[in-house]
Order: structure tokens, then sequence, then C-alpha cells
């Protein structure tokens, strides 16, 4: 399963890998860092990598500083901290993916501007030296890839869900409604009996060529 990023162009943005500086960490029992520190201005929205809900907000002054902790449909949960601000303090709010949750500042134990996001999966194991969380950027989906100059597609159907990967396994990120037009990237892939067709929208996303009873979803414009 790929997430969202938290902001976008994530990854020229990043000074602080999971794991690094182990000796900043120990202070809190930690091997190392555990998440990624993406640098932005104060005031940048940050959203939400996939479907969720909060599951708690809070605030840390020698820590997180203000954070607020989101769960997803499979039960993994998202962190993102040294905010500025966030939207709801509203345990059980629901957002969908992209969703703007927050505002990234420099609160608690921070040397600058940035958001921290961290990831956990279900079932977390808290002693393994990162308080349960793991390397996020395994999760996250690339941005890097380029866009071919392949024609653009045009969606012929009434809605469409769009969705992170080929598949009903893909978080859906939002619809797609007919007469909208995307940019392909020229990559196809099939999955579940249909076709899909990876569009850029402010990242690379998946939309079916048809629905399971053959009625078109995205023609060639």
């Amino acid at each position: 399963m790929k997430f969202l990023p938290p902001i976008y162009d994530w990854q020229k943005k990043v000074t602080q890998w999971f794991g690094e500086t182990a000796i900043d960490y120990s202070r809190w029992g930690h091997k190392g860092h555990n998440g990624i520190d993406i640098a932005c201005p104060i005031g940048t929205p940050v959203m939400t990598v996939a479907v969720g809900k909060i599951k708690k907000t809070g605030i840390e002054p020698d820590g997180f500083g203000i954070y607020i902790v989101i769960t997803h449909l499979d039960d993994s949960e998202t962190i993102y901290a040294h905010l500025n601000s966030v939207v709801s303090h509203e345990v059980g709010k629901e957002f969908q993916a992209g969703e703007v949750i927050a505002y990234s500042g420099t609160t608690g134990y921070s040397t600058g501007p940035h958001l921290h996001f961290g990831y956990r999966p279900k079932n977390y194991n808290k002693t393994n030296g990162y308080g349960g969380y793991e390397d996020p950027k395994l999760f996250l989906m690339d941005e890097s890839e380029p866009v071919t100059k392949s024609g653009k597609g045009r969606v012929v159907c009434d809605e469409a869900n769009v969705r992170s990967e080929p598949g009903f396994s893909g978080l859906y990120i939002k619809s797609a409604y007919k007469g909208e037009e995307f940019q392909p990237t020229g990559n196809v892939e099939s999955s579940g009996g249909l076709k899909w067709r990876e569009v850029k929208l402010e990242i690379t996303a998946w939309i079916a060529e048809k629905d399971g009873f053959g009625n078109q979803i995205l023609e060639n414009v």
C-alpha cells in the first residue's frame, strides 16, 4: 500500500530521514529519528496521506509540539508534528486522502519550520527502538515519475474513482466526474480484471479504463 504525500514535493524538502542522528534521539530512548522531517514555511497546508479519522491531537512542549494522529482503514496510523495548528480536535472526525488536516509550524523540540511525519503499522511493536514507528519512506508514493507526452484522457462516465494504485486495493483518493481531463503518464496495468491507466494529478494516481460491466470510463482525447 502506498500513501499520498503529506506535503507536495516532499522528496525535495527532506532534512532528516528515518533512523538518523541517534545521539539526538537517545533522550527519548530511541535508536534514531522515528520519522521524516520535511522543511516547509510556517503555515504550509499538511494533508492526510490516506482516508482516516482523528485518533488524537495534543501538544508536547519538549517533543512533538502541536501534533495530530490519524488512524487509517488498515488500522495503521500516521502522525504529523511540530504544527502551527490543526483544523479540528474532534476525535473520530473523518478525512479523505489529500484533505488538509493541519498547518505546519515549528512548535515543540524543533530547530526550524518543518513537518515531522511518522508511520506506525497495525499492531506495532513499541519496543522496536523507535516507539513503534517504521520508515515512512517505504509507504509514500514516489513523486519523481515523469509525465509522458501521450494524449490526455477524459472521463466519459458520470463518476469514476481515482485510486493510489491500480486495482481495488488502491486507496481511494477522490472522485472524477464526466468531462474531467487528465494527463496519462503512459503506464498501464491490469488488476481485478480491469485495465488501469496511471494519470497525473498533483501526484500520480490510477483510473480504470472500463468498469466491471465493460462500460467506458476513460477515453483518449
